[in-house]
């Protein structure tokens, strides 16, 4: 008598994310966007599981990617709802690519229209106040005062700000060395004032128990992240 073939085991989801987390890391992607892509799918998992559906990547349909992505738009920002659509497609399209799905969920799903609405801006006066705001000797002023005008004289990303590294940084030329979006490098500018107040920093950050870190910015524990420069910001 013939030995039934042995059904494959179902791919759960957390087992599917964690191997399209390796995927990612051999691709060389950014943390940054490996971030995005466990966001949107934590919360989809989240969010299915919630109205006690399956998580399985095979039992996930449009309809429910449809109604997830509803969910977003009425409670985040629209841009916020597009980020999770592509990271999903992300995800949903390397099933397709290894074999273990035949169709993405995503499959004819629009991705969610975002409302342009420019940046708010600081007027000068507001510039002005930010500034004498981060005056003072301590460790935290100086940093502070040196991002801000950084911030302000480069037009630079606060993600391209945290990644800034001591050896790329050239205070009598006014240049750094720093990565965006895709880790794509770029050189940008800054004036004397910036370079000064840049050097006024270096000094105290030298006795910083970090001060080994190649990062330019940094913390209490360390390089200083996203959220830290943040939670500066807010303080000043």
């Amino acid at each position: 008598m013939a030995t039934p073939a042995r059904r494959p085991p179902t791919l759960t989801f957390a087992r599917a994310w964690a191997d399209f987390e390796l995927h990612c890391r051999a691709e060389n992607m950014s943390p940054r966007t490996i971030s995005a892509y466990l966001a949107a799918a934590t919360q989809l998992r989240e969010f299915l599981a919630g109205r006690e559906h399956s998580t399985n990547p095979d039992e996930i349909t449009r309809r429910d990617v449809q109604a997830f992505l509803t969910d977003l738009i009425t409670r985040y920002a629209d841009s916020t709802a597009a980020t999770r659509y592509w990271g999903l497609r992300s995800f949903f399209g390397w099933l397709v690519d290894e074999g273990e799905l035949e169709h993405s969920p995503l499959d004819r799903v629009k991705p969610p229209r975002q409302t342009e609405r420019p940046p708010d801006v600081l007027d000068d006066d507001e510039v002005r106040a930010l500034l004498r705001a981060s005056e003072g000797r301590s460790f935290e002023a100086r940093r502070d005062a040196a991002m801000v005008r950084l911030l302000f004289d480069s037009g630079i990303r606060v993600g391209e700000l945290i990644s800034m590294r001591l050896d790329q940084l050239d205070l009598r030329d006014g240049r750094a060395r720093v990565s965006g979006k895709g880790r794509r490098e770029r050189d940008v500018a800054f004036g004397a004032r910036t370079a000064s107040d840049l050097a006024r920093y270096l000094r105290v950050r030298d006795a910083h128990p970090q001060a080994d870190s190649d990062a330019v910015w940094l913390g209490r524990k360390g390089a200083l992240t996203e959220s830290g420069v943040g939670q500066a910001l807010k303080e000043r």
